[in-house]
Parts: C-alpha cells; structure tokens; sequence
C-alpha cells in the first residue's frame, strides 16, 4: 500500500536575525551559564585573597561593670571602659602569598576561557545559521523541481491520449517525478534536522518543545 501523509507539515523558518540568535545562545546555553558562574566565582576568590595581603586596622572596645570595694562604694558599682586600636600586617607569610597568586592565576584563565569561549559559541552560531539557511534554499529548489517534474507528467500524459508519445516515456517520466518528490522529501527531513541542531546550537530546545523543568 502507499502511505499517505494526513496533513502537509507546516515548514517553520530560518531565525533570519544573527544578533537575536547569538543572544539567545549566550542567555541560554548550559555551558556558558557555568562557564560565566565560574567565572564570577573565581573573580570572588580573588578578591578575598588580594584583601588577605592587606594590612588591617581594626577598632576595639570593652565594657564591664564591678561591685564597689571601697568604703564609701560598698553597696555601688564601677564602669569599666576600653577602647582600642588593632593593626595586623602580614609578614613573609607564604601561604597568604601563594593564595593570592594562585587565585590571580585561576581568575585569569577563567577569564580567558570565557572569551575563547564566547567566540567559539559565534562561531557555532552562525555556522548553523548559514546551514539552516542553506537546507531551506534546497527545499525551494527541489519543490521547483518536483513541480516542474509534476508539469512534464501532465503534459506526457496529454500526449499519450493524442497518440503523440508511448507508455515507456509516460512511465520514465513519472519516474523522474517520483524521484523529485524524494528528493523534496529529503530536502525537508535534512532542513529538520538542521533546524533542530540550531536550536541546541542556541540552547533553546527545551522551550521549543514547551519542556519546563520544575524544580524539587
């Protein structure tokens, strides 16, 4: 039996604007997120070492009370107030050194890897978008050639009723259609598929499919 499609499927178009693509793929995707999450962290860890290195200067103060010992003061109190100053400097130690070093280190790779890796996501966008857009250009061409095919049976087969051609060319030329409808076929299933590699490209799968993820 030859199967029969229900309804034609609706083709859905190429994301035209590279901007917005590129801006959904940056505010989207897992990789960078965590890659930009890193990285704000190590920038954090950078921060609180260099403040290591520092010198400090703190304000003290203490209060407290005693029962009067006194002849007169027996049944009273006295007020005790402190108030200082605190300096802390950290010398020739190592380990606070090598901590700020290590996290300047860490912060800076971090942020390099978030460039590289921005410009490999453009690189990865556009390239999907010039795909996509290719294998949407072969669906155009290859529906023109199915309905020219379509034209060429028509016309054979009014030739075949005035005697004009045989059998043998009618079939070589519903042949070539069959072959054409193939091909229009194949060209929307490889437009699909890039398609959807797009929308990984971009990130944007889950909300194209209305997947919602719900958090425990």
């Amino acid at each position: 039996s030859h199967p029969s499609a229900i309804a034609e499927t609706a083709i859905p178009p190429v994301p035209a604007d590279a901007q917005e693509a590129l801006r959904l793929a940056f505010a989207n995707r897992p990789d960078y997120l965590i890659a930009q999450l890193n990285y704000e962290v190590a920038k954090l860890n950078r921060l609180v070492a260099d403040n290591n290195t520092l010198w400090t200067l703190d304000l003290t103060g203490s209060y407290n009370q005693t029962l009067g010992q006194g002849r007169y003061d027996a049944g009273g109190t006295q007020d005790g107030w402190e108030v200082g100053l605190l300096l802390s400097i950290p010398l020739n130690d190592p380990a606070i050194q090598q901590g700020a070093v290590a996290a300047r280190i860490n912060h800076d790779k971090l942020d390099n890897d978030l460039i590289q890796q921005r410009l490999d996501i453009e690189v990865e966008v556009i390239n999907a978008l010039r795909k996509t857009a290719i294998s949407r250009r072969q669906i155009d061409l290859s529906r023109q050639a199915r309905e020219l095919a379509q034209k060429n049976v028509d016309v054979q087969t009014e030739k075949l009723k005035a005697g004009r051609t045989t059998n043998f060319e009618l079939l070589s030329y519903q042949n070539a259609l069959v072959n054409a409808q193939n091909s229009e076929v194949n060209a929307i299933i490889s437009y699909l598929n890039d398609l959807t590699a797009l929308e990984a490209t971009l990130g944007i799968v889950l909300d194209r499919w209305g997947v919602t993820l719900v958090e425990r």
